[in-house]
């Protein structure tokens, strides 16, 4: 058995055609299986998912469903009080991007609403690309709880990532701490979505 049978199963996609399987790195392996699953992943797929990591409750991924739909399901006047402001942060209304300008005639049939490590106004960082406070909605105004819950995921999930960066160094045969000090102040993003019901139709634009 070579390394890495343990750790990387494969989840059957069998309503996306172009798809064969979507490779699954389990994180109760040992780091030796982990690290050689992530190295076939990422050189064979590009990408993976992750089974056993823990750390994410299932009632925080609860929570953050729930307050996207509770804001989602909001007026368009309500919410846009919390439209994208210039750090990225914030609410992005039906249509207004485009995944694809070339071949589209209409903008994306989604909304969704960008949420960021939160930086403090006035910090050294503040001010800088992608940096600054989140956009948040006024939960008493609008009548949401929203802020805690997508806090609470949004640190889960970092941590997880976190804990997977020194399996990402030794896929790639680096020192366990290689990338520490590069994820020190990530500027990665939690983005909740919502689709609206009109089918896209590629073909057409």
């Amino acid at each position: 058995r070579r390394a890495g049978d343990v750790a990387l199963n494969t989840i059957n996609t069998m309503s996306v055609p172009a798809m064969a399987s979507v490779p699954i790195v389990d994180l109760s392996a040992s780091p030796e299986e982990i690290a050689a699953a992530i190295r076939d992943a990422c050189t064979t797929h590009g990408f993976f998912c992750v089974a056993n990591y823990g750390g994410v409750p299932s009632e925080v991924v609860d929570g953050m469903f729930n307050a996207s739909k509770s804001f989602f399901t909001l007026p368009v006047e309500k919410k846009r009080t919390v439209l994208q402001d210039a750090n990225n942060r914030g609410w992005t209304p039906l249509g207004e991007e485009t995944l694809d300008p070339k071949r589209q005639t209409t903008g994306d049939t989604k909304e969704g609403y960008y949420i960021g490590r939160e930086v403090e106004k006035g910090s050294a960082e503040d001010g800088l690309p992608l940096r600054g406070p989140n956009n948040w909605p006024d939960e008493q105004a609008l009548g949401v709880t929203f802020r805690q819950p997508m806090t609470e995921y949004y640190d889960a999930v970092c941590g997880l990532a976190r804990r997977i960066m020194p399996a990402f160094a030794a896929a790639l045969e680096l020192e366990a701490g290689f990338f520490d000090d590069k994820f020190s102040h990530p500027t990665a993003l939690l983005r909740p979505l919502r689709y609206s019901a009109a089918a896209s139709s590629p073909s057409e634009g």
